[in-house]
């Protein structure tokens, strides 16, 4: 079932922040865009590993919260990059051994980026890239990169396309295709880290879950992780086809932890429901249904481990400074089985479909998501992937074409493949001189055409090379603009392939959401695969992608990009800033007189004059002044003459 489109979603676009490319040392803007509904969920995804950085959906009280684990700035993914927390991973997902394989005979060998062996598409995987962007009809995103031939020891140019889109009933919805000019392993997968809690709550939020998988065997593993190549029937905490609380899981895991790779339950029709997780404190649930033929179960056992007596200065902070640690969040990671490159459906086009889906139903037990029976890739596509109109790849009586079957009817894989009157699609066969593919077109022979005349890595046509398009003349690669030399296309609107090949169908597809939970059982259908997308192109043969309103586009700080890509930094600026200091004015303070102490007036106190006192006149006898009378009478004048004088 095809879901439709929300159409009450805005979309916003912004910048996140500015990236130099450590190889060519050319600066970007990472773009933003914000998805947001009518009923309160929103979604943030960034140009930067096409990562979905926050999902906000309400709980059964209608209180919101982000419920997968991201950052708030660039930074933060750019410093934890062995995380890749809410990015797409690949070329391959999971693990290669030894970082080798073999195409038809021929060896290759990957970066190594995890001890001996190959993880997540190697040391710069599709997480640490910068894809190129655009709004499709107001009301989906995509995302693409081309990953050029020899890019961490891949084959060929690979063209991967990422879309995200709202649809009905709060759900995300994800399509992945991948189409490359060589034989190469793809295996796309999303890597969202999820906690219906909410992001902050850490284990003590996970440890509240129950887990749902519909599968009733896995991959036996190696202590590198790596299969072992035995399929093992589920039990004990691995048996998780009844709802467990995930704590008792984890705990009892050895090793801790689950990091299981699942192998799916099949069932007719390219896409299934193959778990379900439920936080009942909230309400909320999330379902994931895929087309891909494993899940690998994933409980951050890599994150940091925190005791309370830890140091937190190290700790992994996320968004509005939240800790982020082991067992904090869960991965549900559709994807091909681990170390799968040497497998067929592996090998030239294999695209990943993601898709999960949240009921609207809180208490109700999910058991046996679907049924296991014999795997059918009839239909419209196997694996997600539709590569014509109506037509599939796979099994024993499926056809790839019009009456033909690719691996059975009486061909054999080696026969149908590359062989001289083989028929592989309306008569016609693949990749040998003189054979076509489509309607009189063949694939990767010198001369010889892929869709409308053209061919694909053949000689002189090529893809990324020569004026000739991937997949019908010079389609544009997003919104116009084009991809390796600013001439081939792989189209906004058009399909992985021109005449003969897709038939303007995309491969992959998906959804995921998440809402509230109700007492009322879900009426929430499965979803999606493949549709139809209609190829118009106009002359200059350039697909324009209308942009229409709710999409608007707004950055908040605008840097100009210069040729060759490099922003300048203005110059550092100095802001003299005035200071207004309100002074009070002058108090007059009034000095006092002087006081004037008025000295009285001298008193003049008279000085007695002198007083002179006659000294005593002697007595003499008349005897003695009769003798002497003269001299004496001299004397006493002289004596009073001195009295005056001393006094």
């Amino acid at each position: 079932m095809i879901m439709d489109l929300d159409e009450t979603v805005v979309i916003t676009e912004d910048g996140f922040g500015l990236f130099e490319d450590p190889e060519t040392k050319k600066k970007c803007i990472v773009k933003r865009f914000t998805l947001k509904n009518a009923t309160d969920m929103t979604v943030q995804l960034i140009s930067y590993g096409a990562t979905v950085t926050s999902i906000l959906v309400p709980d059964q009280d209608g209180k919101v919260n982000d419920v997968v684990l991201g950052f708030d700035e660039l930074e933060g993914y750019l410093s934890n990059k062995s995380q890749r927390i809410g990015s797409i991973v690949g070329r391959v997902a999971n693990r290669i051994s030894q970082g080798r394989f073999k195409i038809y005979g021929e060896e290759f060998q990957v970066t190594k980026n995890e001890n001996k062996h190959h993880l997540h598409g190697g040391d710069r995987g599709f997480d640490q890239r910068v894809w190129q962007s655009h709004v499709e009809n107001g009301r989906k995103v995509v995302f693409s990169y081309l990953s050029k031939d020899g890019e961490e020891g891949y084959p060929g140019n690979l063209l991967a396309q990422v879309t995200y889109s709202i649809v009905k009933e709060n759900g995300l919805q994800i399509e992945m295709r991948a189409m490359s000019t060589k034989p190469t392993p793809v295996n796309l997968s999303s890597h969202g880290y999820f906690n219906l809690a909410g992001h902050e709550t850490g284990s003590r939020g996970l440890f509240e879950h129950k887990l749902n998988v519909n599968a009733d065997r896995f991959l036996m593993k190696t202590v590198d992780n790596l299969p072992t190549g035995e399929i093992s029937v589920v039990s004990g905490d691995l048996d998780l086809r009844r709802p467990k609380l995930i704590m008792n899981g984890i705990l009892q895991m050895p090793g801790g932890g689950y990091d299981h790779t699942m192998v799916l339950e099949e069932k007719e029709g390219p896409i299934k429901s193959v778990a379900l997780v439920v936080h009942p404190r909230t309400g909320r649930t999330l379902e994931v249904l895929t087309d891909q033929l494993a899940l690998q179960l994933y409980t951050s056992c890599g994150l940091p481990a925190i005791r309370e007596e830890d140091d937190k200065k190290y700790l992994l902070k996320g968004k509005k400074g939240a800790v982020y640690e082991q067992y904090g969040a869960l991965c549900l990671e559709t994807q091909n089985y681990t170390d799968g490159v040497c497998s067929l459906h592996l090998i030239l086009l294999s695209t990943s479909l993601f898709a999960e889906e949240a009921k609207e139903d809180l208490k109700k037990e999910k058991r046996g998501l679907t049924g296991y029976g014999g795997h059918d890739f009839g239909g419209e596509s196997s694996f997600g992937h539709s590569f014509g109109g109506g037509q599939t790849l796979g099994g024993g009586g499926h056809s790839f074409g019009s009456i033909q079957s690719f691996g059975a009817s009486g061909h054999s894989f080696e026969s149908a493949l590359g062989a001289g009157g083989h028929s592989f699609g309306g008569g016609q066969s693949l990749g040998s001189g003189g054979h076509s593919f489509g309607v009189g077109q063949s694939l990767g022979a010198g001369g010889h055409s892929f869709g409308g005349g053209q061919s694909l890595g053949g000689g002189g046509h090529s893809f990324g090379g020569g004026g000739h398009s991937f997949g019908g003349g010079r389609h544009s690669f997003e919104s116009g603009q084009s991809v390796g030399d600013g001439v081939h296309s792989f189209g906004s609107s058009q399909s992985f392939g021109g005449g003969g090949f897709g038939s303007g169908q995309p491969l992959g597809g998906g959804r995921i959401s998440v809402g509230h939970g109700t007492d009322e059982e879900s009426n929430v259908a499965a979803t999606i695969i493949t549709r139809k997308i209609p190829i118009t192109v106009p002359k200059p043969y350039i697909v324009e992608v209308e942009k229409k309103v709710p999409y608007t586009v707004k950055y908040a700080v605008e840097v100009p990009i210069h040729k060759p890509y490099e922003v300048p930094v203005p110059r550092p600026y100095h802001v003299t800033v005035e200071k207004k200091v309100d002074a009070p004015q002058a108090v007059h303070v009034s000095e006092p007189k002087p006081h004037v102490v008025e000295v009285p007036k001298a008193v003049h106190v008279p000085v007695p004059k002198t007083v002179f006192v006659p000294k005593a006149v002697p007595v003499y006898s008349s005897d003695d002044r009769g003798s002497s009378g003269q001299d004496v009478g001299h004397e006493g004048g002289s004596e009073g003459y001195s009295y005056g004088s001393h006094q």
